[in-house]
């Protein structure tokens, strides 16, 4: 129960709600996004996304300079592909639902849907590294030269 309003959270209103004090049934936010990326919470030093990756598609190749990334897998079986340089991907698993992903700044990753449902993941990016309200209805949007 929320101690200022002496009501429950709720996660109906989908758009960015930092960097305000926020609590969400984060379950079901990530359940419900139907967006490749959507930042649900942006601090001063860490952001909340969800992500929704289809069958057969993929994060995208990346590295993030000065951002550690944490991703937890709540629906589907993924690829992880990580390394020092974009051709040098020399740490491979499979992680599937219940997972975490740790990926340090530096490192260039990659993760990719191998499963028959969508892959349904949150991630926190700390320090952020998009624009508050950042949102991508299709990983096609996401053009990671735009934001390096």
């Amino acid at each position: 129960m929320d101690i200022y309003t002496g009501g429950f959270p709720s996660s109906s209103n989908s758009i960015n709600q930092g960097p305000n004090p926020f609590v969400t049934n984060l379950r079901q936010d990530v359940m419900i996004n139907t967006n490749f990326f959507t930042a649900r919470w942006t601090g001063r030093y860490m952001q909340l996304g969800l992500m929704t990756i289809p069958v057969n598609s993929e994060v995208g190749l990346d590295m993030l300079i000065n951002s550690d990334q944490f991703y937890y897998i709540e629906q589907g079986t993924a690829l992880v592909v990580m390394g020092m340089s974009r051709e040098s991907l020399n740490f491979r698993t499979q992680a599937q639902s219940g997972f975490s992903i740790f990926v340090p700044s530096g490192t260039w990753h990659n993760i990719l849907n191998i499963g028959n449902n969508n892959l349904k993941m949150f991630l926190t990016i700390a320090p952020p590294f998009l624009p508050y309200n950042t949102n991508f209805e299709r990983s096609e949007d996401w053009v990671p030269a735009k934001y390096h």
